[in-house]
């Protein structure tokens, strides 16, 4: 499995559907015209990408998303083809998670006997798919499971004033040999590899955690994380870290929180890596210049209320595009 963990769910979702498809169509099955409905279903689905975000029925946007591709897709000679895919899909969204359902079997039946599907479900077909569904489900669980730990969890903390807005960290529940104080502990736990390889753990598991908010349809939280400045002294692991980020959803909802020095130290890759879509946030340090066209980078400015330059900053808010949280 790879780092980005909700690419790797979302390829996944995409093969099993293909695959819903190719049992049910069997001959009929013609990937170049399902892969474009399925694309844009899990746009809307998985990364809430929508010209319809004002509709809050995701049925309805999800159908409204597939009506204008099926539009575009529409020829003479693949039309009840098409009629066949879109009626499906009524489906895949509660077998995907759209619906909480208590017994899939009840929804396959539906399916087999829906007058919109023109199609013969054969007993074999039946068959065929009531134990696709079955391992659909089983390969899910077990890829949720795979990120279950009692060694570590999430903290979040909310920003005063900002409306799902969250600071969050990595706590853990290892416990360490007697032979280490506190001290060291902290240390070893907050600088260097440790703080490195602590911060891959928290960027999965905060990925799971916006994955499953997906799932279940939930895409208002958003999130600070704190950025390892050591990695910009390892290229191959910087690049490893900043692949667990690499996907629309993540972007949207991840900041990779910096101080100002770090900025100033790393100027040039970080504005690299904004171009290529990761949002930043900034926290001001006593090394502030006063450069407030700096500050129009970043999608978030943390303001602490002790620091020298609060008042100024805030002062001076017009020039700042940024989101100002004071903390």
């Amino acid at each position: 499995m790879s780092y980005n963990i909700i690419d790797e769910y979302i390829n996944f979702i995409k093969k099993e559907y293909l695959k819903f498809y190719k049992i049910i169509l069997r001959m009929k099955y013609n990937k170049q015209v399902i892969e474009p409905l399925l694309e844009r279903y899990i746009m809307v689905r998985y990364y809430n990408e929508t010209i319809y975000a004002s509709n809050k029925d995701v049925v309805e946007r999800i159908n409204k998303e597939l009506s204008r591709v099926i539009f575009s897709l529409m020829k003479k000679s693949n039309e009840e083809l098409l009629k066949n895919i879109y009626a499906l899909f009524g489906y895949i969204m509660y077998y995907d998670d759209c619906f909480l359902i208590s017994d899939e079997r009840k929804i396959a039946d539906c399916m087999f006997h829906d007058d919109n599907i023109k199609l013969e479900f054969t007993e074999d077909i039946q068959k065929e798919i009531l134990n696709f569904l079955k391992q659909h489900k089983k390969k899910k669980d077990r890829f949720h499971e795979l990120f279950l730990t009692n060694q570590f969890h999430l903290k979040e903390e909310k920003i005063a004033n900002e409306d799902n807005l969250y600071l969050v960290s990595l706590m853990h529940h290892i416990k360490m040999s007697n032979l280490y104080s506190e001290y060291a502990i902290l240390k070893a736990y907050n600088e260097g590899i440790g703080n490195e390889d602590k911060s891959f753990v928290l960027a999965v598991m905060l990925c799971e955690r916006i994955l499953q908010s997906a799932i279940n349809l939930f895409f208002n939280k958003k999130y600070i994380l704190l950025f390892p400045e050591t990695l910009f002294g390892k290229p191959k692991k910087l690049d490893r870290f900043l692949r667990i980020f690499d996907n629309t959803l993540a972007k949207k909802q991840i900041s990779l929180q910096i101080n100002y020095q770090t900025f100033l130290s790393h100027k040039e890759k970080i504005i690299h890596l904004m171009r290529d879509g990761y949002p930043f946030s900034l926290y001001i340090d006593s090394t502030f210049d006063q450069n407030y066209q700096n500050l129009v980078l970043f999608q978030y400015i943390l303001v602490p209320k002790e620091n020298e330059y609060h008042d100024d900053i805030i002062k001076n808010k017009e020039m700042i595009d940024s989101t100002l949280l004071e903390i």
